[in-house]
């Protein structure tokens, strides 16, 4: 993962942005509504106080914004600011290029298999960590829905890119052969 990291950096340092920023630039872009930190930090896999920094120099730079969440007092929304939209446009496009290219050597079958494999390492860690806040271990977490067209939009960008000249059918028919093997 070191390497994909590298890769990541050096691609965006011209911006100014590390990955984290980046990545939640991508995922607030993809969400429809603006979140709670809470809804931010679980879809990034992150804990909310490590993403406190990264939002906070966000709205810095002015590519997020912040508002009071009317449903909670206590929390605050967090969406992607015009100035955002406009950064992503710019650079978007040129990173599904350059993920595209770091995938081109991977058969359709290969990156089926790929998505597989990371979603149940996804999986794994979020069992882990609710053990580990917990303090018990719990096996009885959410294993991860299906893959289909109207969720691959709201997948992590690396997910994505895997998934670019995947099939639907085929993505569901290599889960279900992963999950088979595996039990």
């Amino acid at each position: 993962m070191a390497v994909l990291d590298r890769n990541q950096t050096d691609e965006l340092a011209p911006s100014g942005l590390n990955c984290a920023q980046f990545n939640v630039l991508t995922v607030l872009h993809r969400a429809a509504v603006p979140l709670a930190m809470r809804q931010l930090s679980t879809m990034m896999a992150v804990q909310p106080t490590n993403l406190s920094g990264i939002v906070r120099t966000l709205r810095g730079r002015g590519l997020v914004k912040q508002v009071l969440n009317e449903a909670d007092s206590r929390s605050l929304l967090v969406s992607i600011s015009v100035e955002g939209e406009q950064f992503l446009a710019k650079v978007l496009p040129a990173h599904w290029s350059r993920l595209e290219g770091i995938m081109s050597d991977l058969a359709e079958d290969e990156r089926l298999t790929l998505v597989g494999l990371l979603e149940r390492l996804v999986h794994s860690i979020r069992v882990a960590e609710q053990a580990r806040d917990s303090g018990k271990t719990n096996r009885n977490v959410k294993e991860p829905a299906a893959t289909s067209k109207s969720t691959i939009k709201r997948k992590p960008a690396i997910k994505t890119a895997v998934l670019a000249k995947a099939k639907p059918s085929k993505v569901s028919a290599a889960k279900k052969k992963l999950r088979t093997s595996s039990a």
